[in-house]
């Protein structure tokens, strides 16, 4: 009844919450069961003001090899394990979750200004939240989480693969589970499972988001550069090729001395990024540069411009050398490769190749256009056997690979060429900045 409601209230210790609930009481002596006023009500009984579950007790953690798997037990903690397992760290507890969860019904709550204004519920005694919880979680340690499109899914995933920090939360029914990916592998890491399933091809990963009520992107942003770090060796400059700005990679002047006194001493040491200074010392004038320099720029090119807001196109890189591997066997290095996600959802494959043991050139697949473009810094109408190659190993992922156009690009554009018998790598690396940035073959020109 009205009476022992006013009752209860007149109890309450907080003026604000007092004074809010007795303005919102109905006029009527009883107030009837189904009312937003008793419901919102019986929500911050029943669940806010609750005791904690000894749900949150069951949640367990295990270790894969793409990192941490987060599991609910009998709980309901579903949104807590996939959270979790997206950022791939139990940075948020159940506890955590339940305030996130309670502080925005009661926000809700406040702004309306009364108990009888329908407020959705952000949680459920059981340990189920809504996505605007989840979003609020992710958000408070340091991720951002938004939903994608399933009607141009294949066009959005590629951020899955090529970026470091990013997963894909699934909604289905009442339940939440993850996609996460990885270096070497992608898996479905749902908490009501013994243990990760493992997604070995594309359309492995399609059908997987197919039907799904809803899919929702997770990435940690690019942490900004704090001008007062220590860590020169994260303050690469990458400049747009499309400007006038020539210095292509710019090293601060402390990092640049480093550099040189490491070059200077023995060719053991590991620099910054996993190339040895043996590696480094091909930069030298007249020497050749060898794989790991031209894989590790490549690298860092395509990472750099695909986690751009408004990047051109989202590009792999591959390894310069991967044809060289079992025995430089296409078929089988194709079987090997279906454990990973396919080069050909990519806009821009960029694949530097070694002809004869001797002189570097790139090979760039563009599967939307159908086409295999070859540039060489040496020019010549003759295509390596290597280009064949590369088309083999697509056709065996996707036999409409082998009806790609082959393009020599040096023979049909004003390719720039190398004027010495050294700089082949060099240019290499220059033609797959340009193209990731966005250029056309057709716009390089040698003035």
């Amino acid at each position: 009844t009205r009476h022992q409601l006013s009752a209860i209230f007149n109890s309450w210790q907080d003026e604000d919450w007092k004074r809010l609930a007795l303005e919102s009481l109905p006029d009527r002596a009883c107030v009837k069961r189904d009312e937003p006023f008793l419901k919102n009500l019986r929500h911050l009984s029943e669940v806010i003001l609750a005791p904690k579950s000894s749900a949150h007790a069951q949640l367990s953690v295990q270790h894969f090899v793409g990192g941490l798997f987060q599991r609910q037990g009998s709980s309901n903690l579903c949104g807590v394990c996939a959270v979790n397992n997206a950022i791939g760290e139990t940075k948020i507890s159940a506890s955590e979750m339940d305030s996130i969860a309670d502080s925005l019904w009661l926000d809700g709550l406040k702004h309306t200004g009364s108990f009888s204004t329908p407020i959705d519920g952000t949680r459920y005694r059981d340990g189920m939240y809504s996505i605007e919880v989840l979003e609020k979680a992710a958000e408070s340690v340091g991720w951002t989480m938004a939903r994608l499109d399933s009607r141009n899914i294949s066009e959005q995933i590629v951020h899955l693969f090529e970026l470091t920090q990013s997963a894909i939360l699934i909604c289905t029914g009442s339940h939440y589970y993850t996609i996460k990916s990885w270096k070497t592998g992608v898996a479905v890491l749902d908490s009501l499972q013994e243990h990760p399933r493992f997604l070995f091809t594309s359309a492995d990963i399609f059908t997987e988001l197919a039907g799904k009520d809803a899919l929702y992107f997770l990435q940690q942003p690019i942490q900004k550069q704090d001008s007062k770090s220590t860590d020169e060796s994260a303050a690469v400059h990458w400049p747009n090729p499309k400007s006038h700005d020539n210095t292509f990679l710019q090293l601060p002047p402390t990092l640049e001395k480093k550099v040189v006194e490491l070059m200077s001493t023995g060719g053991g040491t590991t620099f910054p990024g996993g190339v040895t200074i043996t590696a480094l010392k091909t930069l030298a004038h007249g020497e050749w540069l060898n794989s790991s320099v031209i894989e590790a720029f490549l690298r860092k090119a395509t990472h750099s411009v695909n986690r751009e807001k408004n990047a051109p196109f989202y590009t792999l890189a591959m390894d310069p050398d991967f044809i060289r591997m079992k025995g430089g066997n296409m078929a089988l290095m194709a079987s090997a490769y279906q454990k990973r996600v396919s080069p050909l959802l990519f806009d821009i494959v960029l694949w530097p190749i070694l002809i004869s043991r001797s002189h570097w050139a790139l090979v760039v697949v563009k599967p939307k256009l159908k086409q295999v473009l070859h540039f060489d810094s040496l020019g010549g109408s003759a295509m390596p056997p290597e280009v064949q190659k590369i088309r083999t190993f697509l056709a065996a992922l996707n036999e409409e690979a082998s009806h790609y156009a082959v393009v020599n690009v040096a023979a049909h554009s004003d390719l720039p060429q190398q004027e010495d018998s050294s700089s082949c790598g060099v240019y290499v690396c220059l033609y797959a900045l340009f193209l990731a940035r966005g250029w056309h073959e057709s716009e390089f020109k040698s003035t």
